[in-house]
């Protein structure tokens, strides 16, 4: 039985960090953020996430902010830890859904909800 449990524990621990590795490979690249109001359909801001955990956001083109970012997993659910980036920004985003082409990150406290799809 003790046998078991290891290997049943080992194996949930070797999962969760592929899983998690799976997450920030997803991440790296380029995400256009959709508008949230109408004010914001003339600009085009852009969050950049690199591989050695640089965030850049652009906004026309331009540079605006550099931060930081993480990715860590609680409970069976993933979050990006955005920090250094600017003081509206900076958060514990739970990763509401992550594929090829969208991102939807959301923030309980206080509510802020962020939806990309990718750069191409």
């Amino acid at each position: 039985m003790k046998y078991f449990l290891l290997t049943l524990t080992l194996f949930s621990l070797f999962a969760l960090s592929s899983c998690k590795k799976a997450k920030e490979n997803k991440l790296i690249g380029e995400w256009r953020l959709l508008p949230q109001m109408a004010a914001d359909r003339n600009d085009t801001i852009v969050y950049r996430f690199e591989s050695n955990n640089v965030l850049y956001r652009y906004k026309n083109g331009i540079c605006v902010d550099t931060g930081d970012y993480n990715v860590k997993s609680e409970f069976f659910k993933y979050y990006v830890v955005i920090t250094n980036l600017n003081q509206y920004d900076d958060a514990n985003y739970y990763i509401e859904k992550i594929n090829k082409s969208v991102l939807i990150l959301q923030c309980y406290s206080p509510y802020l909800r962020k939806e990309f799809v990718k750069n191409e």
